[in-house]
């Protein structure tokens, strides 16, 4: 098997190009790091070689090489040869890329959130933590390209830990297309919805009908203590005006409810 060796730039422009997407590689860092996704990871100490160990979800690994494209089980897939630590010492071997995440992203209290896509448009969540499995979440993709989400606080939100952010473009370009939104409340994750308005949405953009929806947490500006607004913003060509209508949305026991519209 001849391999392909390539220096950090190349390595990180190969892995994010549009070619890639098809295989729905992880997207690599500068330093190379990724995570294991799949409930363990089967090492080898060679593409289709002998096995020499099998890695936890969660695990941080260095990809140090790429392996040709080849077939394997009918598919077209990569190979990484990688380097990581585990139960004491550094270990090497060949992982499939199957096994890991697109994206991982460091949560509070050593909680890993890790994406993948499918080629049917689904993109699915897991959230890890010590190699444990503690909860998956699955969602129908808007569309377009996915970028490296991020986390920030609760928002003022009484009963959550966190929200992620999982920010889409359209397809070939990176023109903004929406954001989903998912709330992490320490043993859960829950989807919000799909907001498609951001601080760059201009006028046209609600009036052509390329952007409506926004959600607005109470720490935001115009935000309600114990409450979530989703704003809806409506082009009225008959008035030639915009209107918003406004949904009061409450976290409770059973999950995000409407209270009132």
């Amino acid at each position: 098997m001849r391999k392909l060796f390539w220096s950090t730039s190349l390595l990180f422009a190969f892995l994010t190009a549009g070619f890639a997407q098809e295989a729905y590689l992880p997207e690599v860092n500068q330093a190379h790091q990724v995570y294991v996704y799949s409930n363990e990871a089967v090492v080898r100490d060679a593409p289709y070689g002998e096995v020499t160990g099998r890695i936890p979800i969660g695990l941080q690994m260095t990809i140090e090489t790429v392996v040709d494209m080849t077939e394997f089980r009918g598919e077209e897939d990569f190979w990484f040869e990688v380097s990581f630590y585990y139960r004491g010492r550094m270990r090497n071997g060949y992982v499939w890329y199957a096994h890991l995440a697109k994206f991982g992203l460091e949560g509070p209290e050593g909680v890993y959130f890790l994406y993948r896509e499918n080629s049917d448009q689904r993109a699915k969540i897991r959230v890890t933590r010590d190699g444990r499995l503690l909860d998956e979440l699955a969602y129908d993709m808007p569309g377009g390209q996915v970028h490296r989400p991020s986390i920030q606080d609760d928002r003022g939100v009484e009963g959550w830990a966190n929200i992620l952010t999982i920010p889409y473009s359209k397809v070939g370009c990176n023109i903004f297309s929406g954001n989903v939104l998912l709330a992490w409340d320490s043993s859960d994750l829950h989807y919000i919805g799909l907001s498609n308005v951001d601080q760059n949405t201009t006028h046209e953009d609600i009036w052509m009908g390329n952007a409506s929806i926004n959600y607005v947490f109470p720490k935001d500006e115009g935000g309600r203590k114990g409450h979530i607004l989703r704003v809806e913003k409506m082009p009225d060509r008959d008035k030639q005006i915009i209107s918003e209508q406004f949904s009061v949305l409450k976290w409770t026991e059973k999950g995000l409810i409407q209270i009132e519209e």
